[in-house]
């Protein structure tokens, strides 16, 4: 019962599945694209990693702050003494530096980074527009192949009618089998071509 109530889940969605399929626009597809294609996924995440190293160029035209802090406690006590001697002591140290020259390197660091992000966005622009161009050709292609389909469905059904034209006219008498011969050739090539187009 229940592998027989299975089959026919699976025929239904099996009959059923391919009309419920939709049609993309072209800013969809290639919105789509947009989203889904991995090389530009991966560049993506090299342009942001390269952004935050163009970010990270700047930190040595910053100065350094560097603090320490330390606590101690010591206990002393004696025979000689009545009670017992504490001892707290507490550190505190504040350093402040900055590098007042140091040969361009700072410079050359940023400018590299700064050339890496400009490299990163320029190779995103690039793969962008390739699948734009890549998703416009397919897209085309496939309304083009349809016009086609649909073209050689018509020319197939003229066929088809002259062929059936030409088998009453031998039935009564007026065309040759000739003529019958080639309008049924020009019928099977103009099918050949709808299912080759299909």
């Amino acid at each position: 019962m229940i592998e027989d109530l299975k089959t026919k889940i699976f025929i239904l969605v099996f009959i059923f599945y391919p009309f419920s399929l939709w049609a993309l626009t072209l800013q969809q597809a290639i919105s789509l694209a947009m989203k889904t294609y991995p090389p530009l996924k991966e560049k993506l995440h090299l342009k942001e990693k390269t952004q935050f190293l163009y970010k990270a160029s700047f930190d040595p035209y910053f100065p350094t702050l560097s603090s320490e802090f330390s606590y101690e406690r010591t206990f002393e006590s004696s025979m000689h003494t009545i009670g017992r001697l504490w001892d707290n002591q507490y550190t505190f140290g504040l350093t402040i530096s900055y590098r007042l020259f140091d040969g361009g390197y700072r410079w050359s660091q940023r400018q590299q980074s700064a050339f890496v992000f400009d490299q990163a966005i320029a190779e995103i622009e690039i793969i962008k527009n390739d699948l734009k161009f890549l998703v416009k050709k397919a897209f085309y292609k496939c309304l083009a192949m349809k016009k086609i389909w649909e073209v050689r469905k018509e020319a197939e059904s003229i066929a088809k009618k002259n062929y059936e034209l030409a088998m009453a006219r031998r039935k009564v008498g007026v065309a040759m089998l000739s003529d019958v011969t080639q309008a049924q050739v020009r019928y099977t090539n103009a099918r050949m071509e709808t299912l080759t187009a299909q």
